[in-house]
């Protein structure tokens, strides 16, 4: 069974677990049920005091 799409929540004020978010954000997207799923990466709490800057998605060479 594959999936149709994968929402990706991220916790935008946790700046010491943005890496571990993105590492398992790339292991997921390497699953073969995944392929050919849409991905919707939502930054969560953008108002409070200090999330993280927002940046264009880019991929990562190691997502490839």
């Amino acid at each position: 069974m594959s999936l149709q799409a994968l929402i990706f929540v991220v916790d935008s004020t946790d700046r010491e677990r943005m890496g571990e978010a993105a590492e398992e954000l790339h292991r997921l997207i390497k699953e073969e049920e995944l392929g050919d799923a849409l991905l919707l990466v939502l930054a969560n709490k953008q108002a409070r005091r200090r999330p993280s800057p927002s940046a264009p998605v880019r991929p990562s060479p190691r997502a490839r």
